[in-house]
């Protein structure tokens, strides 16, 4: 296995490549709608992850770059000082910012959890009966059994749960029915047991390492919609129309809560609402669509879903782009033969000596070079040069 800067590069590029394309697809609801959310989700997801492992495998086919590419490589690589004995490049100054980009990213992400954390184990636990009888009835559903932390939140907050090990579930201050409880705890233990914290974290941690890169973010925005709709499909697989639609309610009467202040800040990084303002839309047409069945999931969308998946996880691994050009320095002595300068001439002892601008280079045993004229005599080259045109 090899690590280099082509790999990384061509890594880069081609995830890009499939990150532009689930872009424009999850903007359009007619496609989402109509291929399996599982599979969109897990695009998505190995999409963000693949730029981790810019890795070059024995079988991997590299393809020589001739324009533009080259000069990009000579331009970063290319020494402009030295510092304590080192040679600094574009490239070295680069390493520098992205590293310290990453370490800023990822003391904001510790500094958010820490304060989040800070709040959520000083909020007063729920003594709502109600509420923990649900919850408890929300847990047998799943064979492992956790116990979850129910806090009340004195912010005008929608309710997310928080915590990979020892998750708190934190619920707002409001009345709502013994449906609407069980609509929302359904939902938040069902983020835990799919593992969506864990996920959450490890894609903040690749956001971290790759800060600089918009196609990242640009579909990570999208990730989150699309990890809501993955969830309220587990949720409602089994429901009557009468409860989605009611659920829909739900979620709208609680998106209204919207904290903006220092608790929304921290929890943009390590939770999931439950009735995020950035996925709502979608979701509730995600939902509507589920009831209606306007849109149904089709065996081509998930073999296109199958294949960009594929693209993703394989294509880096396949293809290295690598720039090909001569460097300055290793230039002369090197020539290029071609059928317009070179020619063969057929010697007294059978074989074959290359000329190139009319003058002897090299012999060889076969004439191997394509395209090169064979002349069985100089005097037929002084010929043909005197009559062009014969």
């Amino acid at each position: 296995m090899i690590i280099s800067f082509s790999t990384l590069a061509s890594t880069l590029f081609l995830n890009s490549i499939a990150i532009i394309i689930l872009y424009f697809f999850v903007r359009n609801k007619a496609l989402v709608f109509r291929t399996s959310i599982f599979f969109l989700y897990l695009c998505m997801f190995f999409a963000l992850l693949r730029p981790v492992i810019p890795i070059e495998l024995p079988f991997t086919k590299t393809i020589p770059i001739e324009r533009i590419w080259p000069t990009i490589y000579r331009f970063i690589h290319q020494p402009l000082f030295d510092f304590a004995d080192i040679e600094v490049s574009l490239l070295t100054i680069l390493a520098a910012l992205w590293i310290t980009g990453a370490i800023i990213y990822c003391l904001r992400i510790v500094i958010a959890y820490s304060m989040l954390c800070f709040r959520i184990t000083r909020m007063p636990p729920c003594t709502d009966s109600l509420i923990i009888e649900i919850l408890d009835k929300v847990n047998i559903i799943y064979k492992k059994k956790i116990t979850f932390k129910v806090v009340i939140s004195e912010f005008n907050t929608p309710p997310f749960i928080f915590g990979v090990r020892h998750p708190y579930i934190v619920l707002p201050a409001v009345k709502l029915s013994a449906k609407e409880w069980n609509y929302i705890l359904q939902h938040e233990v069902a983020h835990y047991h799919y593992g969506d914290l864990l996920k959450k974290v490890i894609i903040e941690l690749v956001s971290a390492a790759f800060w600089w890169n918009p196609y990242l973010f640009m579909i990570k925005k999208k990730m989150d919609g699309v990890m809501e709709m993955y969830i309220d499909s587990i949720v409602t697989s089994t429901w009557s129309n009468e409860d989605k639609i009611a659920y829909m309610e739900c979620i709208i009467k609680l998106a209204r809560m919207n904290e903006t202040g220092m608790l929304g800040i921290c929890k943009k990084h390590v939770v999931y609402d439950f009735a995020s303002d950035l996925s709502i839309k979608q979701r509730i047409e995600f939902l509507i669509n589920s009831v209606t069945n306007k849109y149904k999931p089709t065996i081509i969308m998930k073999i296109i879903m199958l294949l960009l998946m594929l693209f993703i996880l394989f294509a880096p691994s396949f293809y290295v782009f690598e720039p090909k050009s001569i460097l300055p320095e290793h230039a002369e002595g090197i020539f290029m033969i071609t059928s317009e300068n070179a020619y063969f001439v057929l010697n007294d002892e059978g074989k074959y000596d290359i000329y190139l601008n009319g003058e002897y280079i090299y012999t060889l045993v076969e004439p191997d070079i394509d395209g090169l004229t064979i002349y069985n005599t100089k005097g037929e080259v002084i010929l043909k040069e005197k009559n062009p045109a014969k």
